[in-house]
């Protein structure tokens, strides 16, 4: 797949010059890394739960973390619970992001404009704050190593915690509904349309986009087609399949939520990271004297 990529940039003694059409020097994130590596932290996940399903009942125990009746948990389960593997995995995943979003910053003079690097601001805070609410600030690692109890429910400074943390995206009240809910939901928007369908386009495009244009930066490249789509494909089939199956009860396996937002943390960091990793390859801007 062709990719959008930028037109030659060289330097003048009077700046930076207009691009050569045709000449495509700053390369992005290598495939290998976005479109199989670490896409396969999640689908791993998603193996377990086949084998399980395909074994039956109590195939793929894991022998890990026994409960208080002595009985022990998938891997599937192991790997998805609460304050599990792939919460962890997806704080984990959005460190190098924020990162990248810092250095974006620091060097935002490289960018054709000044609102590229106020919108690399903006992808920074919504990273931190990303990672602060998946650990709730520190409250699910008290409770993994034994500090705390976990709590059903609990009245906090901020609201009414449905899940008893201290965190937003749980509160009983609109700010938890719009700094938790409605911002997954668009999160998840901008997997399906920025992250997938965007770059689909663009790569089409003649010409092809160059780094003196905006929107060179501002879009995603192909790098996060192949997250963006596990995003969907992990939550949406299996939420489709619950609601319109008459279940009594839902089943453990349909509880995707944790790999989902693994999938999203992915595709926003796979996102930011390929805008550093080519600015990084930009000239500085040589001031007039």
């Amino acid at each position: 797949m062709t990719e959008h990529e930028p037109a030659d940039v060289s330097q003048s003694s009077s700046g930076t010059q207009p691009p050569t059409a045709g000449v495509n020097p700053l390369r992005d994130l290598p495939r290998w890394l976005t479109w199989f590596v670490i896409p396969m932290l999640g689908v791993t996940v998603i193996l377990f739960l086949g084998l399980e399903l395909l074994l039956g009942p109590g195939s793929m125990q894991s022998g890990f973390y026994p409960q208080k009746d002595g009985t022990t948990l998938s891997w599937y389960v192991l790997a998805t619970y609460k304050e599990g593997p792939t919460e962890y995995a997806a704080v984990l995943i959005l460190l190098p992001g924020i990162v990248a979003a810092v250095y974006s910053v620091i060097r935002r003079k490289r960018f054709p404009g000044k609102k590229l690097g106020i919108w690399m601001v903006i992808c920074a805070i919504g990273l931190i704050y990303f990672a602060g609410e998946e650990l709730s600030w520190g409250h699910h690692i008290a409770v993994s190593i034994g500090k705390k109890e976990a709590q059903p429910v609990t009245i906090t400074a901020l609201g009414l915690n449905e899940q008893g943390e201290t965190n937003i995206h749980n509160l009983d009240n609109f700010a938890g509904k719009m700094l938790g809910r409605n911002s997954k939901n668009l999160v998840e928007l901008w997997c399906y349309i920025g992250a997938f369908a965007a770059p689909l386009i663009l790569a089409r495009r003649k010409p092809p986009l160059a780094p003196t244009e905006i929107g060179y930066w501002f879009w995603p490249t192909t790098a996060t087609l192949v997250c963006a789509i596990m995003v969907f494909l992990t939550y949406r089939p299996v939420r489709l399949y619950v609601k319109m199956s008459d279940l009594q009860d839902e089943p453990y396996w349909a509880r995707q939520s944790e790999l989902q937002e693994f999938f999203m943390a992915a595709t926003l960091v796979i996102y930011v990271s390929s805008i550093a990793w080519r600015l990084r390859q930009m000239p500085e801007p040589v001031q007039a004297t």
